[in-house]
């Protein structure tokens, strides 16, 4: 099945997303490293998720969510960068859902031979055909002091892998004089190097007009190979940008997909799950105490405006009543 993937929006807060850059500076300072096709062909497999402004962290070292400090340049984008697991490590937030394929998943990763100094991209491959949640991308600072991503920057590549694929492959070892033809390949292409550096080294005019044999970027073998030179080949990878489309918009809901409430409207208390359900929320039994339950019910009555809270992270404003709030205020149980 050919890989599809659907890129939805959550709410009006997306990150840039669009297909990844071959280019990198430190390959700029030496524009002998593009010649090397594996490399930058890695460097285009897959999109980029892009910082929507720059942001400074700095870490002093201790292992509390408290030790790390994290600058927006624009304060309105708090949400993107939170400091959410300790030990150094900075969450960021991208307001995409991913879809893909069935039987494709999503490999996270910093983007490829983009090292940066003094903080650690944390990979990891997520069921994106199936994942019904957004992921985030993390970061672990390697040592205290302070890192840098500019806007544009690119803080999360992400390329397709097929899981099952791979648990089922069962790699097998032979001795090269096991698999005739790729010995045979193997002698061609060693011969055919040996041969032409020796006419370099000699001065051949024709062997320094062009200082490297290209086989493996134009995709066929060495002369005197046996195996023919591949069908597919790809010298220049590009990948392609996510596509709008426009449809016809959904009946208007009571809650918004991000879990705020639209404006003008009031909270619809929902007692039984057959209501719940209706209106497409997730029931948990036992989530709470049912006193705890009380006392939220009771708080918002008497202080509704607390709802909009920033007592802990200001992602969180408009969403839900932090209960600390409550257990620090005089509670007036409903009756």
């Amino acid at each position: 099945m050919p890989f599809e993937l659907t890129c939805h929006r959550l709410g009006d807060y997306t990150v840039p997303l669009a297909p990844a850059r071959p280019d990198r500076e430190i390959f700029d300072r030496n524009r002998h490293a593009y010649r090397c096709l594996p490399v930058s062909t890695a460097n285009a497999a897959g999109w980029e998720m892009l910082c929507p402004t720059g942001v400074t962290i700095e870490w002093d070292g201790g292992p509390s969510i408290d030790a790390l400090t994290i600058t927006p340049d624009d304060p309105a984008d708090r949400r993107f960068a939170l400091s959410n697991f300790a030990q150094g490590i900075v969450t960021f937030e991208t307001g995409w859902l991913f879809r893909s394929s069935p039987g494709y998943s999503l490999w996270a990763i910093a983007s490829p031979n983009q090292p940066k100094d003094g903080i650690c991209a944390l990979s990891g491959i997520i069921e994106s055909d199936w994942l019904p949640y957004p992921f985030t991308m993390n970061w672990q600072l390697t040592r205290p002091g302070k890192v840098r991503f500019e806007a544009g920057e690119a803080f999360c590549f992400i390329t397709p892998t097929q899981l099952q694929e791979i648990q089922a492959c069962e790699p097998l070892e032979l001795k090269i004089g096991d698999a005739p033809e790729v010995q045979a390949d193997l002698a061609a292409w060693t011969h055919d190097r040996r041969a032409f550096l020796e006419r370099l080294s000699a001065g051949d005019p024709d062997a320094t007009k062009t200082p490297w044999r290209r086989f493996y970027f134009k995709g066929a073998q060495a002369p005197g190979a046996v195996s023919p030179s591949p069908e597919q080949h790809i010298n220049k990878l590009r990948t392609k940008a996510p596509q709008l489309v426009e449809r016809e918009p959904s009946p208007p809901s009571t809650f918004h997909v991000d879990g705020v409430l639209p404006s003008g409207r009031s909270p619809r208390e929902v007692r039984t799950a057959a209501e719940a359900a209706a209106l497409g929320f997730l029931l948990v039994e036992d989530l709470v105490a049912p006193d705890v339950c009380d006392d939220l019910v009771a708080f918002y009555e008497a202080h509704p405006e607390q709802l909009g809270s920033d007592h802990r992270d200001p992602y969180w404003n408009n969403r839900i009543i932090q209960y600390p709030d409550v257990a620090q205020t005089d509670v007036v149980r409903a009756t």
